[in-house]
């Protein structure tokens, strides 16, 4: 089920985290252009990463053990470690996991609170339930064989498998990756059905310039009964 406005849950999650006026969800009537023109405009790197919402998004990540998929330029990682998550940091680019091992060494960081992998084009490296959540920030569209990918990385994250993919909105800004290596979140949402995954939202008012996809395996209470979803919430089948 794609849904723009998730279940209780992953709901109870974000509960911290919703817009009063927009509901921060994509869906009929809404676009990305319109949301992200509320937003105040950035001033500093941190302040267009805004990783503080993006963890309340999450659910918070202190003492959680949290997989970053594609490190990149170790950027997340440490904003994840600052705030209390451990990490299973991997990437396939052998340059980025060189840097990142450096970085820890430098700083004295354990592997009790990072560990660094190698992974390869569409294997995470993960262990079955081996996390919590999944974090992935790499450009969608360079993702190789993405049903494969995320299947695994679902069988990593602990139920009720919450992934959460942050990529750059389609359209001209002043930070992120060029035009033609974007995907809008419709896309991304489809591509995590076949992965395993029962209830998808994505969010574009959270975030300067980025869309949020939120992903999980919605499990039904132990009693059946399912509570209200709030007024104003849409779900389409």
């Amino acid at each position: 089920m794609k849904s723009t406005a998730l279940p209780l849950l992953a709901l109870l999650l974000l509960a911290s985290c919703v817009d009063d006026q927009h509901n921060g969800t994509t869906g009929p009537g809404a676009t990305a252009t319109d949301n992200q023109a509320s937003l105040p405009p950035p001033q500093t790197v941190d302040d267009w990463h805004r990783t503080d919402t993006l963890f309340a998004m999450m659910g918070g990540v202190n003492r959680k053990t949290v997989a970053d998929l594609f490190i990149g330029d170790g950027y997340y990682t440490r904003k994840l470690l600052e705030n209390g998550a451990r990490v299973i940091a991997s990437d396939d680019d052998p340059r980025n996991v060189e840097a990142l091992t450096a970085w820890a060494s430098e700083n004295n960081i354990g592997a009790d609170r990072l560990v660094i992998r190698t992974s390869t084009p569409g294997a995470p490296n993960l262990s079955i339930g081996e996390v919590d959540v999944a974090l992935c920030t790499r450009p969608f569209i360079s993702i190789p064989n993405t049903r494969g990918y995320f299947t695994k990385v679902k069988a990593a994250i602990k139920p009720p498998c919450n992934l959460f993919i942050v990529d750059f909105l389609q359209e001209q800004t002043p930070e992120g990756t060029p035009l033609d290596q974007r995907v809008n979140s419709e896309s991304v949402m489809d591509a995590m059905e076949p992965c395993g995954f029962t209830d998808i939202g994505a969010y574009t008012m959270k975030l300067p310039y980025r869309f949020v996809v939120h992903a999980l395996e919605f499990v039904e209470p132990a009693n059946g009964v399912i509570e209200d979803i709030p007024a104003g919430a849409v779900q389409v089948d």
